[in-house]
């Protein structure tokens, strides 16, 4: 494992040159979805959501697990994750598609229709969560600069199990839309309360006293209203181009890239993808 830890994404990297076997990548990638595909086949077989077999899946695939097997050498194990480090963007995509699948769900209509009610449900979720697992890591000893920081991760819902298994099974209805609207409106609220509580953790952590206002309240709005008008300019710029296209080609290009491009923007300028 130490070798693993020391072994460096760019000597591995110069080791694929040097021995002209980066084509294994290649390689490496389609087996992943080999094995993708037969947990698909899998999970239909035995009646069980796909998601399941995907988190499956990725836990006997991480680096950590794929060491252990005495047929991987370090060279191999090395080169496993090396690319898997450099395929992260493939996250950001998907979870952009996700955050794309709930926006879609989110219409005004729909959140007038379902009311105040899901307001409530995302807010209360968000904050007992926050608050449970920040008193449960502070009273087990732990600093409260770290109490903080899990708290804010633990307030935030991971929409792609949920937003899968809805689609999966062609969910509709009252419920439904009342889950998709809490999810995506539940990750707002935990991003916001990861922007107010990161820079006092900071704070806490570094042992400074005074904290900087704009620190704790500008610049997370600058964050969230800059990802929302980033949002509302792409949403716009897609709409015109769809009313322009009539093939079905064309208007699912444009989308796919409104998305890919909209989170690449939001992320360089370093905003909320999701949220954008």
């Amino acid at each position: 494992m130490n070798e693993l830890i020391n072994f460096s994404a760019h000597d591995v990297e110069e080791w694929l040159v040097l021995n002209d076997v980066a084509n294994k990548e290649l390689y490496l990638i389609s087996l992943l979805l080999l094995f993708a595909f037969l947990v698909v086949l899998l999970a239909k077989k035995y009646r069980i959501p796909i998601v399941v077999g995907y988190v499956f899946l990725g836990i006997l695939l991480s680096p950590d697990i794929i060491s252990i097997f005495p047929v991987i050498d370090s060279e191999m194990s090395n080169m496993y994750t090396f690319v898997l480090a450099n395929l992260d963007y493939v996250t950001n995509i998907a979870l952009a598609f996700i955050a794309f699948t709930i926006g879609s769900e989110l219409s005004i209509k729909t959140i007038k229709r379902l009311g105040k009610s899901i307001f409530s449900i995302a807010i209360m979720e968000s904050v007992s969560a926050f608050v449970i697992v920040t008193a449960a890591v502070y009273f087990i000893g732990r600093p409260l600069y770290m109490a903080l920081l899990f708290g804010a991760i633990a307030s935030a819902t991971a929409p792609a199990a949920t937003v899968m298994v809805l689609k999966e099974y062609n969910s509709e209805g009252p419920l439904t839309s009342t889950i998709m609207a809490v999810v995506g409106l539940d990750d707002a609220f935990a991003l916001i309360i990861f922007s107010l509580i990161n820079p006092i953790a900071y704070s806490q952590y570094r042992g400074e006293g005074a904290i900087k206002l704009s620190e704790i309240i500008v610049l997370p709005l600058i964050e969230i209203f800059g990802a929302i008008i980033l949002g509302l300019f792409f949403g716009y710029i897609t709409q015109y181009l769809l009313t322009k296209f009539n093939e079905k080609t064309r208007k699912i290009l444009t989308i796919v890239t409104s998305i890919t491009l909209s989170s690449a923007v939001s992320i360089f300028f370093g905003l909320s993808a999701l949220i954008a």
